[in-house]
Order: C-alpha cells, then structure tokens, then sequence
C-alpha cells in the first residue's frame, strides 16, 4: 500500500488565465482601457487555471477592490458576475491553488471604471444645489412679498374705514349741527318775544339750553373722531404726571398702561374726549392762562389751545 503522508507535495503553483470579459454578454475588446457606462446591466469574468495535475482539485478565490474587503473564496467557481455597480474606480484580481493548497502569489488583475450616469456627476450635483438654492430664496422673497402686500391691503382697508368714519362724522356734525343750530337760534329769538315770564318762553329757552349742550356734545364727539390737525400734539408733549392732573380735575385718568405718543393718540381721545375739550373750553373762557401765570391751569393749556 502507498502512504499518502509518504507523497511527495507539488510545489508548483496552477499558472492564471483570465479567458474573458463579457459585458451584457458581449466580450470586451479592449482590456488596456475599460470603461463601462452607467446602466449596464451585467459585468461578467471568466478566468482558469490550466493544470494537468488533479485539475478538478484547483480552488479559486477572487477580490473585486473597491467593492470586496477581503479575498473571497470561489471553491471550484471560473467565472464571477458584478451586475450594476456603482460608478467609480474597481481592480479585479484573481488567484488559485493546486491539489496540495500551494497558491499563486502573483494574481493576475484587471482594472476597469464605471463612469456616472450626468445626474451623478459634482457639476451636475453643484448646479441642482445652486437651482435649489435659488428656487427657495425666490420662494421667500414671493412669501415676503405676499406677506407685505397683505400687510399694504389691511392698511389700505383700515385707512379707507377711517376716512369713511371722519367723512361720516362730518356729515353727521355739519348736518345735525345745523339743525340743532337752528332750533336753538329760533327757540331763542321765540322766547325773548314772547317774555321770561312767559311759561311758553321758559320752555323754548329750555329748548334753546338743551339744543345748545347737544351742539356741544356733538362738537366733543366728532373732536374726538376727528380731531383738529395738531390739536392734541401738544397734550402728548406733557409730562405724564402733568396729564394725570390735569384729567383728574375733569374725573378721568390716563388708562393703565398708557404710551404717551402718537401710536395713543386715537385712543385717548376716546377714552377721554370731554376732558379734552372742557380743557379747550378753559383755556377759551380763561385766555390769561396762555401766559403761564396761572399755576396748573397754564400748564393744562399749554401746547393745547392756539
């Protein structure tokens, strides 16, 4: 019997052939310069290791660099099939081994690119950054814009109301005012000819009264709907203490929280449209205050009464 430990072991190595190169089936032609368009659908690679001794004991292992980590072990396996890899920069290399496990060192390889598809390429990707960053400034600045012209319409509405609102209190001063107006002018000119001691003449001159405060209350109304051009100006260049006792004498008081400026203005007239005007109507009746000697009273009026 003979020992197979007895034996002597091959020290030669199988020789390597990479026999072919089909991509899509097709064999390439060129293997100096390979490059493979993105969108193939196979890449495959047949290679042997031609031997006389034992040749169906040959192994095979195979590395595809820049896909595989390591040697991968192919057992009897001649052929290895990459179907669609990524664009880039690969090297295939391949060895085998005789029936006694002596491998060949020197693998035999080949190196081969897949090119990028346009929509992968760093121009491409730079000018779909710079379109995307262009579309989202233009959609900010249409955001902005819409944004302000929505602004511009509510003032737009806001300022037509108000110009509607002074244009009705106008109308509504001018044309009851001289209604008014007249009833107390003809109530007056009825009582003095029928007599004081006349109980007719003490009513119309009770209707004169009565039609005379309601020429004032309207007159207070449309002020502070309406007041004169630089009327109140001067009241908001008063000190706040100075506007709290001045408000005081007539029995009101600034609101809580209340900004002495322009942005105020509207709603102090309203909140306190006979104080203000009873301040007019002292300064009228008491025009010495004009001169800053009358203590409180002049600083009430001033910047108030023209």
């Amino acid at each position: 019997m003979v020992d197979p430990a007895l034996m002597p072991i091959n020290p030669v190595p199988p020789p390597l052939v990479l026999e072919k190169i089909l991509l899509n089936n097709t064999p390439a032609t060129n293997r100096a310069e390979i490059k493979i368009a993105y969108g193939y659908r196979n890449l495959e690679l047949d290679y042997s290791a031609p031997s006389f001794n034992s040749p169906e004991r040959i192994r095979f292992r195979h590395q595809l660099v820049g896909l595989d980590q390591d040697w991968v072990d192919a057992g009897k396996a001649r052929s290895v099939s990459y179907p669609r890899l990524a664009p880039g920069s690969y090297v295939f290399r391949f060895t085998a081994c005789n029936s006694d496990g002596v491998w060949n060192e020197k693998s035999v390889s080949i190196a081969f690119q897949i090119t990028p598809a346009y929509w992968q390429t760093a121009w491409f990707r730079g000018l779909a950054v710079f379109v995307f960053s262009g579309l989202v400034a233009v959609g900010v600045r249409y955001r902005y814009i819409q944004t302000m012209r929505r602004k511009l319409r509510s003032l737009e509405q806001a300022h037509a109301i108000e110009r509607e609102r002074m244009r009705i209190a106008r109308d509504i001063h001018d044309d009851l005012g001289a209604r008014l107006t007249q009833m107390a002018f003809l109530s007056e000119i009825t009582s003095n000819e029928l007599g004081s001691n006349s109980k007719a003449g003490e009513r119309l001159e009770k209707i004169a009264t009565g039609s005379r405060q309601a020429i004032r209350s309207l007159e207070e109304i449309v002020w502070a709907v309406t007041p004169p051009e630089g009327y109140a100006a001067g009241l908001f260049r008063l000190p706040e203490p100075l506007c709290q006792r001045i408000l005081s004498r007539h029995g009101n008081s600034l609101p809580p929280g209340f900004a002495l400026d322009d942005s105020g203005h509207s709603a102090f007239l309203r909140s306190a449209p006979s104080s203000v005007s009873g301040l007019q109507r002292d300064a009228e009746q008491h025009p010495q205050t004009r001169s800053g000697n009358r203590g409180l009273a002049a600083d009430e009026t001033h910047g108030i009464t023209t």
